[in-house]
């Protein structure tokens, strides 16, 4: 049981000196955050974005009473044995923005960070433990757990299908003009749906798919509502994906860090997959004893002294041609190997 989040932002330049020596500072304001729940029982998202109050706040808010039902989900049917466990919610590539957006952006006292896995800008994971109910969320980066690749790509290669979001025009939202392009009925012009970073421009038959897809929405904010959550909802397939493949080794992938961990314990897993402890493991040597002979120790001892001569190391505890009884029998007796 799981949850997945997703969240847009706006750059806002804070500093922009052109010449020769050019320099641009700017920060990310967050406005739209996502997340979509699996359960026992369902699917559902929610989403809330920078025209409610605190919408950080709000969202973060749900997701602990959405673990409340994800934890009742998991209890064990002996109510005796203790459990303790973290609520994992899931991000694609959101390592480094839910410690510089998410949490930097929190207001409410209601919980805190009681974990922080990774560096002061990455986060590997994250533990928020609520104040009140005691749940405890995990953030996690769905990327630890694969090669670095685009969200299309994860849906494609790890989660078998096609992305099929839609499209939105971010880059032509910003901090400046989302209070008002936002709030139009009509679709964004062909020309703001153009990807002015890798100079391509949309086909007239694309744009013509995009105008029946936005003739669904009342607001442009209901297209950019709608297009976040598609981004989280596309997430389950692969994640689950992930899980199914580490848990036929009886591995819960969740509690692991990187894929170089999920590795190893696959490696352990199958190099224990037949091993009983009532199982009988006596060695069965087949392996031919080496006879040695005093001329092949003799030869032995002499390279190993010639050797530390060269490199002026001392060889006086070296072995002798004299210790030759005493490790012929060692290896003959000892199951030693030269």
């Amino acid at each position: 049981m799981k949850r997945h989040m997703e969240k847009q932002t706006f750059e806002k330049f804070i500093q922009q000196n052109y010449g020769e020596d050019s320099t641009v500072i700017s920060y990310l304001i967050p406005y739209c955050i996502a997340s979509t729940v699996k359960n026992k029982s369902c699917i559902h998202s929610f989403r809330y974005d920078i025209r409610q109050t605190d919408f950080l706040d709000q969202w973060l808010d749900q997701v602990f009473e959405e673990a409340k039902q994800i934890k009742k989900d998991n209890k064990y049917e002996d109510q005796s044995i203790p459990q303790h466990f973290e609520v994992p919610v899931i991000g694609f590539n959101s390592a480094k923005f839910v410690v510089s957006l998410v949490f930097k952006n929190l207001k409410s006292k209601n919980w805190r960070i009681i974990k922080h896995i990774g560096s002061g800008t990455v986060a590997k994971q994250i533990i928020v433990r609520h104040k009140d109910t005691h749940i405890q969320l995990r953030f996690i980066d769905a990327l630890i757990y694969c090669t670095k690749m685009t969200l299309k790509k994860f849906v494609r290669d790890i989660g078998g299908g096609t992305m099929t979001k839609g499209r939105f025009p971010y880059e032509y939202i910003n901090i400046d003009n989302y209070a008002t392009e936002l709030d139009k009925s009509e679709p964004f012009p062909r020309e703001a749906i153009d990807n002015k970073l890798k100079n391509n421009s949309i086909s007239e038959v694309k744009y013509q798919e995009y105008l029946v897809e936005a003739a669904k929405f009342t607001t442009r904010w209901d297209q950019a509502r709608s297009y976040n959550v598609q981004d989280t909802r596309i997430m389950i397939e692969p994640i689950d994906n992930l899980i199914k493949m580490m848990f036929k080794y009886k591995i819960d992938m969740l509690v692991l860090f990187s894929m170089s961990q999920c590795a190893n314990a696959i490696k352990y897993s199958s190099a224990y997959d037949d091993f009983t402890m009532n199982g009988d493991y006596n060695i069965e040597n087949t392996v031919k004893p080496i006879n040695i002979t005093l001329p092949y120790w003799t030869a032995k001892v002499e390279s190993y002294i010639e050797q530390d001569q060269k490199k002026n190391r001392d060889s006086s505890k070296n072995i002798m041609i004299g210790d030759y009884e005493y490790f012929k029998e060692l290896f003959e007796k000892q199951r030693c190997y030269i």
